[in-house]
């Protein structure tokens, strides 16, 4: 029997904290937030960070959305920093995520 293959999720995210976050600051918050939340690693990443705004994209599988959003939803220290994920919404695609939720919400769209 096939095995099938595991879709992948797009979250919504804002990191809030005491300064500007750099895109590796934010790489090796998820890998450990979501280390110490038991969560399947293997999709997970960040696809998209904008330091300016905060704003960024994470992916996942569709079966650990859950699991990633509780594990994420915590308050951590970076660098000896503060910082606050906030997840804003989840997309099957990465168009469709920041045609609902990124513009809308923010008024900016990501740099590449």
């Amino acid at each position: 029997m096939p095995v099938q293959p595991l879709r992948r999720r797009y979250l919504a995210v804002k990191v809030d904290g005491d300064g500007v976050f750099l895109r590796g600051d934010v790489e090796t918050l998820v890998r450990d937030l979501a280390s110490k939340g038991q969560v399947n690693i293997t999709f997970l990443r960040l696809i998209e960070y904008d330091p300016e705004t905060g704003l960024g994209i994470v992916r996942c599988s569709h079966r650990s959305v859950d699991e990633v959003r509780l594990s994420l939803s915590a308050s951590v220290e970076v660098g000896k920093r503060r910082a606050t994920v906030r997840i804003f919404g989840v997309s099957g695609t990465i168009r469709a995520l920041r045609r609902k939720f990124m513009r809308k919400s923010f008024g900016t769209s990501f740099v590449s």
